[in-house]
């Protein structure tokens, strides 16, 4: 979430760090559905700029000067994560004994059942 500027991380970051897991099983998850796990992150931006562009805003590269804005530095405290980053991490603890070890496929089939959000309609968009 800090690197996409975002101080807290909603269903599309959970979903991104769950495609680098090493046990491989949310990309073994968008294969089964014949989509590619790295074209997620295109996706969520593609999302992004559509929100801005409704609101009138032109998110091309000139937002930033061309530059790439350095990564947020995390904050203080607790973590607090925006609401869909709370619903994941909600049912993931409502259903921890289904699914023992955590897998990024377990992340997949709960971000999948989403009906709103960035990431729900970034996988809508994916196929």
């Amino acid at each position: 979430a800090q690197q996409d500027q975002q101080r807290q991380a909603g269903a599309e970051h959970f979903l991104l760090a769950a495609i680098d897991l090493p046990d491989n099983t949310a990309r073994l998850a968008f294969r089964e559905v014949g989509t590619d796990a790295a074209a997620f992150r295109d996706a969520v931006g593609a999302q992004y700029g559509e929100a801005l562009r409704s609101v009138g805003v032109n998110a091309g590269e000139h937002i930033y000067g061309g530059l790439t804005p350095e990564p947020l530095q995390a904050a203080a405290g607790l973590y607090d994560a925006a609401p869909s980053g709370a619903e994941v991490m909600k049912e993931l603890a409502a259903n921890r004994n289904d699914h023992r070890p955590l897998l990024g496929a377990h992340v997949v089939a709960i971000v999948a059942a989403m009906e709103q959000g960035v990431a729900a309609r970034a996988l809508r968009c994916m196929g």
